[in-house]
């Protein structure tokens, strides 16, 4: 009788634990990492020469979070873009296909600069006299062939900068209403609106390049004074090109040069086969440890397998929340936090035992157990977490994704092992005919 009430308990639990699985598919919530989902790892260097030793950081700095911008605006999901030494960024980009379209928008300076142009002087620069003061740029086209761009139309520009970027508001894409084709429009903020209206008013009949990164996208002829602050880049430009250097301007440029040194493509294949592996691992692990607490704890093991279940969805519940990116190593992190909690349990049961021996009841040797044990599983779990934000503030991708599973997981299995298991504890001797377990 005493069994049949236990055991129904149990029972219970674990249909309750199944049902909650099936009606919310927690795996399909959580962004999947590089190794897991394939995609593009791209590591790149900042050209420091010429910048203060002091400033060195800050400008890395200032680069990352202009990457951020531009990957944030590129629609990759849950993208990692960290520094890796004093000047490198690493940039992954789960699921990403493209990586040429990627290089070119995270790798782009995107200096957008205002020269004027100057044709008198143009055949004598092309001859190989530049003059003082000027600098020879070319107008890329895009061959209607190979759809690449080659440099073809030379422009002889002023070396001085009538503006740049810097007051920038906004850059989107606009379509000519003659030819239908895309083209960048731009409005500038007050403070440009007026600098441009300046600039324009002084110069009327006269080209304006309109220069990206050393390379002339168009150079109308100023017809008249334009004080509204937005203008056009024509630049031959399909719909994704358009898309991309809208996006880049809107991020803003780069404080300095990017040179990518590293570029590995992950395919999804091998993301699936790391899946694989790694459920494969972690059904292993988990069957091994539960097989163990049920063979030596028995009753008892019963419930420190439900309590490690509970562990794993709230650890794959937290991330999914968090719109945490779980990767190959995070798999591993997940596996040791249940071998973290079986350890909780095994203090526990043991301390429940020697009060048992000492001839508590049931119910207060529970009790008194679970009181005793905390102070050493809290302990014990408190180094392992301080290891893993030692990790996490350190660390770089895969292994910041270790240390993120590590971290929930700690928290998560000391509530399943001390609160989760006594309250199971709890309802199994509820009974007052309850008087023993097999611990």
């Amino acid at each position: 009788m005493k069994k049949s009430i236990v055991w129904r308990s149990i029972v219970n639990i674990v249909v309750m634990v199944i049902t909650y699985i099936a009606m919310y598919p927690i795996s399909e919530k959580i962004n999947l990492g590089l190794d897991l989902k394939g995609g593009i790892l791209l590591t790149m260097e900042v050209e420091t020469e010429g910048i203060p030793k002091d400033k060195v950081d800050e400008e890395v700095n200032k680069a990352i979070q202009i990457i951020t911008n531009r990957v944030d605006q590129f629609g990759v999901a849950s993208p990692t873009i960290s520094k890796s030494g004093k000047d490198k960024i690493v940039v992954e980009l789960p699921g990403e296909k493209d990586p040429e379209r990627a290089k070119s928008i995270i790798g782009k300076t995107a200096r957008l600069e205002f020269r004027l142009v100057n044709d008198d002087l143009l055949p004598a620069a092309k001859a190989g006299n530049v003059p003082d003061g000027f600098e020879l740029m070319f107008e890329t086209i895009r061959d209607p062939v190979t759809h690449r761009r080659t440099d073809t139309r030379p422009w002889l520009v002023e070396k001085q900068m009538l503006m740049t970027a810097e007051t920038l508001e906004h850059a989107y894409i606009q379509y000519d209403p003659m030819t239908n084709t895309p083209n960048v429009g731009f409005k500038f903020n007050d403070e440009g609106a007026a600098r441009f209206g300046e600039i324009t008013s002084r110069n009327i009949n006269r080209k304006l390049a309109i220069v990206l990164d050393g390379v002339v996208q168009s150079a109308p002829v100023i017809r008249t004074a334009i004080t509204g602050g937005s203008g056009v880049i024509e630049g031959r430009f399909t719909l994704d090109e358009a898309k991309d250097l809208a996006v880049v301007l809107n991020a803003g440029a780069l404080p300095a040069e990017v040179r990518i040194i590293e570029e590995r493509a992950i395919g999804p294949s091998l993301g699936l086969d790391s899946i694989n592996k790694g459920l494969i691992a972690s059904a292993v692990g988990f069957l091994l440890t539960v097989g163990f607490v049920i063979v030596w704890y028995k009753f008892s093991g019963l419930i420190a397998t439900v309590a490690l279940l509970a562990n794993i969805i709230l650890v794959l519940g937290s991330m999914a929340l968090m719109e945490g990116t779980l990767t190959l190593p995070g798999i591993a992190g997940l596996l040791l936090t249940v071998a973290m909690a079986v350890d909780a349990n095994v203090l526990v049961y043991e301390r429940i035992k020697e009060e048992l021996l000492t001839g508590r009841t049931l119910r207060s040797a529970i009790d008194a157990g679970f009181d005793r044990a905390f102070l050493t599983i809290f302990d014990s779990n408190l180094t392992t977490l301080i290891t893993a934000v030692v990790l996490y503030k350190y660390g770089t991708g895969a292994i910041r994704g270790f240390a993120v599973t590590l971290i929930v997981g700690i928290l998560a299995s000391m509530f399943t092992a001390l609160y989760g298991c006594k309250t199971l504890f709890m309802i199994c001797t509820r009974r007052p005919e309850i008087t023993s377990i097999s611990i």
